[in-house]
């Protein structure tokens, strides 16, 4: 009997050291970001709003100035909309082209939106009404 239980415990420390293994470091960064934009379990709230955004601060580029304006429009929006009271914890990002974020998470396009309860990632968009909606819904 204490052989079958050594025999196991083994067997579990061999799988987990291999499953380690072949994670690259890219995924265990993926994966410590993660945990560390999801609410804890006895936060308050069920959510974390985690927000991306690319303001071009500084760039010349009449394209990029009046995108930046129309997503600063909609971080002010989304402050109108999303209150401190709806989610747990609110973080804005801003001029996060590539950054370790953008890499990580696989963003193309700004403004994201990234809603996360205990267990990771339940909404990922760039519409602001969809993450309102969902939030609202769920409160």
């Amino acid at each position: 009997m204490k052989f079958l239980i050594l025999m196991m415990l083994s067997l579990t420390l061999i799988v987990g050291c291999e499953s380690e293994e072949t994670m690259g470091e890219e995924d265990v960064e993926r994966i410590d970001l993660l945990r560390d934009m999801k609410p804890e379990m006895g936060d308050d709230k069920e959510y974390n709003l985690y927000a991306l955004f690319e303001f071009y601060d500084g760039s010349f580029d009449s394209d990029e100035v009046s995108k930046g304006a129309k997503e600063r429009d909609k971080l002010d929006l989304l402050h109108e909309k999303i209150e401190l009271d709806d989610v747990n914890q609110m973080t804005f990002k801003s001029n996060t082209a590539g950054s370790q974020e953008e890499e990580l998470l696989g963003i193309e396009e700004t403004p994201t939106f990234i809603v996360l309860d205990e267990s990771g990632i339940v909404l990922e968009t760039t519409d602001l009404d969809e993450v309102t909606d969902f939030i609202k819904e769920e409160n």
